[in-house]
């Protein structure tokens, strides 16, 4: 059936549109939420950022490019496991992602608009990082998005609106 989330899992959203966990190296990161207008996302998935952000280069070791702001590894890494949890517990499941040099990205497909491996920095260290699960992460992956009031498949509780993939 058309637009039917098949085997999709579904992952409610807080009130700003963030998961409520990840876990990723190992390391749990909460959402602190958006009470009172504070909102301190640790996770969200966002068709408008033009890279897959996910921590600082300190912290996972890749370097940056000189000129764009972009990751420049000396060859593609792939973050496999990625573990996320929507708000309220309702979903769970992991994802991969894969981050390549944008430099030869770039040099190399100069017409192209988006990358399915184009990461960068999301903060400055652990206290401000974040996971922002951009663009390229619409390529490879068949995303639905709920907004806040829409009725919500298969039985799921997701006041706040979902996404699934």
């Amino acid at each position: 059936t058309n637009n039917a989330l098949g085997s999709a899992t579904l992952y409610a959203m807080d009130g700003c549109g963030n998961f409520q966990g990840i876990t990723f190296n190992g390391v749990s990161y909460t959402d602190t939420g958006c009470a009172g207008g504070a909102n301190n996302p640790i996770a969200f998935v966002d068709s408008g950022s033009s890279g897959l952000f996910i921590l600082d280069h300190t912290t996972l070791g890749i370097n940056d490019c000189t000129d764009n702001g972009y990751y420049c590894p000396s060859s593609t890494l792939t973050f496999s496991n990625i573990a996320l949890t929507g708000y309220g517990n309702v979903g769970t499941g992991n994802v991969s992602v894969s981050i390549a040099n944008a430099d030869a990205l770039f040099a190399a497909n100069p017409t192209f608009a988006v990358f399915g491996n184009l990461g960068g920095d999301s903060g400055t260290s652990l206290a401000t990082d974040s996971f922002d699960f951009g663009l390229p992460f619409f390529l490879g992956h068949t995303v639905f998005v709920g907004i806040a009031g829409a009725t919500v498949p298969n039985g799921a509780t997701a006041p706040n609106g979902f996404v699934a993939f």
